[in-house]
């Protein structure tokens, strides 16, 4: 995970004076992360800790609330004209039938103004249109997202202290759990990846030279085999299937896929297991 310790680095930001009063003074990696929080975009791996830095600064939280209020309004078209407003441009409209204006120099102003206002609602809704079209067309399917079972760990796993069912490590909404059971199965290990447009987590265990991976995907549209089985486990609706020499189980949790994969057919049933566990003794 990226280093996020020095957020003002003055090697990343534009030369100049300081930041004026009220402005945000954002490193260029923390501004990309800035604005993907704002559109509500998938992370990139080495995003994750700038983000987390960035939401625990109370100037950064107003900022975002602000643009994002910003950009729910110009989804749903931009904001209503003040009444003041609109009856004076809808005197404006009559008069124009029966006489012709000389724009003063206040109405240049006012079409000046709102040309450019138009033009960023333009820039702005184009990129959202254009990320919400681009982004299912990227989606990684199930089977391309257990291949990250076959790639190294960058960072270790911890039990949470505050919960020793989990571990020190979540994403999206997602407890990774602190699994062990009496074949000594145990969590070892994470990655961070980024597949078809979407940041990925993946914790692995391990038992032996047995090994098993749990990927968050922060989508629901991973698509599947259509022979892929699907059946209910202690509450839980699950899809499995193989692909080469994996065996794969994802569920959906939180707006989130999890994809769970380890070595076929052996582990068919470990998978379940690690899927539906509670912290309690493992489903056999």
């Amino acid at each position: 995970m990226s280093d996020t310790s020095s957020r003002f680095d003055p090697d990343e930001r534009d030369s100049g004076s300081g930041p004026a009063s009220g402005e945000l003074a954002l490193t260029g990696r923390e501004l990309k992360t800035f604005l993907a929080l704002t559109e509500d975009r998938p992370l990139e791996s080495e995003q994750l800790a700038v983000a987390e830095q960035l939401r625990r600064d109370p100037n950064v939280r107003r900022a975002l609330e602000r643009q994002r209020h910003v950009a729910g309004l110009l989804r749903g078209g931009g904001p209503a004209l003040p009444p003041a407003l609109a009856a004076r441009l809808g005197t404006q409209t009559h008069d124009s039938r029966s006489r012709t204006l000389v724009p003063s120099d206040w109405s240049v102003k006012l079409i000046g103004a709102t040309a450019a206002a138009l033009a960023t609602v333009v820039l702005v809704a184009t990129a959202i249109i254009s990320w919400s079209i681009a982004g299912p067309s990227a989606w990684p399917t199930a089977a391309q997202v257990a291949a990250l079972w076959t790639l190294p760990a960058t960072r270790r796993v911890e039990a949470d202290p505050a919960d020793r069912t989990r571990l020190d490590i979540s994403y999206h909404g997602i407890a990774y759990p602190n699994y062990h059971d009496r074949e000594g199965w145990h969590p070892v290990a994470a990655r961070y990846d980024r597949i078809g447009g979407l940041a990925t987590v993946t914790v692995f265990y391990q038992t032996g030279r047995r090994c098993a991976a749990y990927t968050v995907v922060p989508t629901t549209g991973l698509a599947v085999p259509a022979e892929a089985t699907r059946l209910r486990v202690a509450g839980l609706s699950l899809t499995e299937f193989r692909s080469g020499d994996r065996w794969i189980v994802t569920f959906r949790r939180s707006g989130n896929t999890c994809v769970l994969t380890a070595a076929a057919p052996r582990e068919r049933r470990w998978l379940i297991a690690l899927a539906t566990w509670h912290g309690g003794p493992a489903v056999t």
